[in-house]
């Protein structure tokens, strides 16, 4: 059985250590390699339980090799046959026996360190979501162990990980993150684990109330992200009405409540229509129709920022395919995407899907990405970015300038296109702005790159633009974001409007 084992050692590695931190199995004369056949020769250790009444063994093999170490550990039942195998490989730094080792705590201990932490600590609770579905309780024990790992190499030197029980990892965060720190760190533990999918809650600070009690309050809030569908994340003591819209929001999405609005973009030359901005809105039951104002900092800051990503990019495809007939040939349709988006494993995927299952050319897309979303992580975002024109969409930098990146952001970026914030627009009339304006644009040609103007509202917008070299421009001038059978009517069944 040892040789068996051994040849699923590699595929085993590269599935479930972190990204970075793999220590490959192969060749066979590698010396790593040679010293794993002989560790599994030498030290295997069979240790029999009972599990629900069904017999099983377990071999963990440790290895040691400087600062890193890579475990390898298998379930095999009463026949021999493999059942679940979980690997980690991490960095050991001098003393450290929590988060930065990956070292998994047990519930106990978990329970002891919450009731000692300091009033500035946080916990979470992390669940994974459907776990009751794994094939027996020793899959399930062993998914949890390996989503635990994954978590605990996200962690800093002082914070802890735990298994709490089957299907539940919680997090001691030794000071608790806070503002926008809690999104990014929540956000790189689920791509750690991508693809499965968790349901995470949060205590910020355990203040006066104990550790214990806060544990509780994020169990309960990682209830609260399950109920509203899950791959998402809940903060304890969030206000009522907020937590309200949340479960709202999510119930929206599954229910197709979402629609889109559109904005013509128009080339400044010859005045047709070379594209639109796809605009989400929320048609809510009680509350009427939501700007995205109402709802889209919301999404990200639950975690539900991605899923709405999904059910805006689905509508564009299907409305794409729906006009096919009636589009110029050179049209494409935009549609915002964030830093969430960026560095999720399945956008791309789903563009691929989409667009083949639909009939519509990638080409008809345009995915638009800010600043500030791609600053989060620029080299994520450029792969991500990359293989979205791989597929042959294209790509815009929106509301450009409104960051401090600017142009050097354009030069590490796949691009195809900088769209100029309007709060350049509204002051063109502004010799210095206009300069500025003007510098940009001939900087993005020499670049390659097209120009779109946002946010152009009066004609002498529209012509100081032109004389300034911008190539499409979108705004009230040619009118507000429309739905889509008004937008076919105006935009694509009639002659462009004329500059």
């Amino acid at each position: 059985m040892g040789d068996d084992l051994l040849a699923q050692s590699a595929a085993v590695l590269a599935r479930f250590t972190p990204v970075g931190r793999v220590v490959e199995i192969a060749p066979a004369d590698d010396p790593l390699a040679a010293a794993v056949a002989a560790a599994l020769t030498e030290r295997w250790e069979q240790v029999t339980s009972q599990l629900d009444g069904e017999p099983t063994a377990s071999l963990t093999w440790r290895l040691d090799r400087n600062d890193l170490v890579t475990s390898l550990s298998y379930v095999v039942d009463s026949q021999g046959i493999v059942q679940s195998l979980i690997a980690a490989t991490v960095r050991v730094g001098a003393a450290v026996v929590d988060g930065a080792s990956g070292r998994l705590a047990g519930p106990q201990e978990f329970r002891r360190a919450v009731a000692a932490c300091g009033s500035t600590a946080g916990i979470a609770v992390i669940a994974i979501d459907g776990i009751e579905r794994e094939a027996g309780p020793v899959a399930a024990a062993m998914r949890t162990a390996q989503v635990g790992s994954a978590v605990a190499a996200c962690l800093r030197d002082r914070d802890l990980a735990a298994t709490l029980d089957r299907g539940r990892i919680g997090v001691l965060f030794a000071a608790a993150p806070s503002g926008s720190h809690v999104r990014q760190l929540l956000e790189r533990i689920r791509a750690s684990i991508a693809p499965v999918r968790v349901s995470i809650g949060v205590a910020l600070g355990i203040g006066e109330i104990g550790g214990l009690q806060s544990l509780d309050a994020a169990s309960a809030a990682s209830g609260r992200a399950a109920q509203a569908g899950g791959d998402t994340w809940a903060i304890a003591g969030e206000p009522t009405a907020e937590r309200r819209r949340v479960g709202e929001l999510a119930e929206a999405i599954e229910r197709g409540e979402l629609t889109l609005v559109f904005q013509p973009l128009i080339d400044l030359a010859t005045g047709r229509v070379r594209g639109a901005e796809a605009l989400v809105r929320w048609a809510h039951p009680h509350d009427g129709v939501l700007d995205p104002a109402d709802f889209v900092a919301l999404a990200e800051e639950s975690g539900l920022v991605t899923k709405l990503t999904a059910a805006v990019l689905k509508l564009a495809i299907d409305h794409l395919a729906a006009w096919s007939d009636l589009l110029p040939e050179d049209f494409h349709l935009g549609v915002n995407v964030s830093a969430a988006d960026l560095v999720a494993d399945d956008l791309v995927d789903r563009i691929e899907s989409w667009t083949a299952e639909r009939g519509v050319d990638p080409r008809r897309l345009r995915i638009e990405v800010t600043e500030t979303a791609a600053l989060a992580d620029v080299g994520a975002a450029a792969r991500r970015l990359e293989r979205i024109r791989a597929l042959g969409a294209s790509v815009a930098l929106d509301d450009f300038g409104t960051g401090y990146a600017g142009l050097s952001l354009v030069a590490e970026l796949p691009v195809d296109v900088v769209k100029i914030d309007r709060s350049f627009v509204d002051r063109l009339d502004d010799p210095h702005e206009a300069a500025v304006v003007r510098l940009i644009m001939r900087l993005a040609h020499e670049l390659g790159l097209g120009v779109t103007a946002e946010g152009v509202s009066t004609d002498a917008q529209a012509s100081a633009l032109l004389g300034l070299g911008c190539d499409v421009a979108q705004g009230y001038r040619w009118g507000m974001a429309v739905p889509a059978d008004r937008f076919a009517a105006e935009f694509l069944a009639a002659p462009s409007p004329s500059v």
